[in-house]
């Protein structure tokens, strides 16, 4: 891959300032997972995405500013396919629609300083998955798919509870990356030699 396939495959266009375009493309990829009426919105963000939200404007909206717009036009946008361009289909429904959820005060946003539960979810499915083998494609890769969804659920449903799988325990590591790297090294050093076996 070169210097251009990556960048294309890694950055995308956004209209207006990076971050509150993500909050909206996050509320409008939310909201058309929800089924009916849009009646409150909770965003939990770090600190960086909150302080470079927090007075910005909004592309489209007639000079609205601030975390709290963004997030509520993201949830009332139709279509989130644009991603971070996603404000180019802010129209006059949507501007009421969060007016609406402004004044109304559906509007909540967290931030969350710690990243501990993803860590802990990294550990866990890292901790749960690393068993598994890729013996060639074929219609069994369907169910390991489909465990891999199940671990990704039961990894955070986990997480959220404060259970971890011990450091000391196969792979896993002290923190929410060492088990990454460790799983990589697995593959990339430790599948040459399962393939042999496999072949």
């Amino acid at each position: 891959m070169n210097l251009s396939q990556l960048l294309a495959a890694e950055w995308r266009p956004a209209l207006g300032c990076t971050e509150p375009a993500a909050v909206a493309y996050a509320a409008a990829s939310a909201a058309a997972l929800a089924a009916g009426e849009v009646r409150h919105v909770r965003l939990v963000c770090d600190p960086r995405i909150y302080k470079n939200c927090y007075a910005v404007g909004i592309p489209n909206s007639g000079h609205r500013t601030g975390i709290l717009w963004a997030l509520a036009i993201g949830a009332l946008l139709e279509d989130a396919s644009c991603r971070l361009e996603c404000f180019r289909g802010v129209g006059a429904s949507a501007l009421q629609g969060a007016s609406n959820l402004t004044a109304r005060g559906a509007l909540t946003v967290e931030i969350e300083r710690a990243r501990a539960e993803l860590y802990v979810a990294t550990t866990n499915i890292v901790g749960n998955l690393a068993g598994m083998i890729c013996d060639g494609a074929k219609i069994g890769c369907a169910l390991k798919t489909m465990t891999g969804v199940d671990a990704a659920f039961r990894a955070a449903s986990l997480a959220r509870a404060g259970l971890v799988i011990p450091v000391s325990d196969g792979i896993v590591g002290a923190d929410g990356l060492a088990p990454l790297g460790n799983l990589g090294r697995l593959a990339a050093e430790g599948m040459a030699a399962m393939e042999d076996q496999i072949l």
